[in-house]
């Protein structure tokens, strides 16, 4: 038996929130050198932020014939079966205020079993195309 083919969907909107890290975190040490401890402080908060932003976002997406799984940076995946999707749709856009974009997969849990969840995978070229390509009905 033949193993299921796995593609894969790097999340490259991490290298954003790291050169915000990095910038605010350089930020951070020209202003303390500078004893501005008020502004040393203020983009210490802001660095904490984008440093919270590299933990909750997803590494990688794997989608597989039977399940898409998303990996996030501290080891724990998330596996969503495609039969218990019940839909697909998009939210957010680059130049709208809020959530930058992404697709929304609600899905029904199966140890939570009356409740819906939502999954999230950023939306990129690679993205859109693999959901084509596994989800035969419309992304809304």
């Amino acid at each position: 038996m033949e193993p299921e083919k796995k593609y894969i969907a790097v999340n490259f909107r991490l290298l954003l929130w790291m050169f915000v890290l990095l910038v605010f975190l350089g930020l951070t040490v020209v202003t303390a050198r500078e004893q501005e401890w008020g502004l040393a402080l203020g983009f210490g908060v802001f660095s904490l932020v984008a440093l919270f932003g590299i933990v909750i976002s997803p590494l990688y997406v794997v989608f597989t014939q039977s399940a898409v799984t998303i990996v996030y940076l501290l080891g724990t995946r998330e596996q969503i079966l495609w039969k218990d999707v019940k839909k697909i749709y998009s939210q957010g856009s680059w130049f709208s205020r809020g959530a930058p974009p992404a697709y929304k997969l609600v899905y029904a849990s199966r140890e939570k079993l009356p409740f819906l969840m939502e999954g999230e995978i950023p939306k990129t070229i690679r993205t859109r195309a693999l959901l084509k390509k596994f989800w035969k009905r419309e992304i809304l």
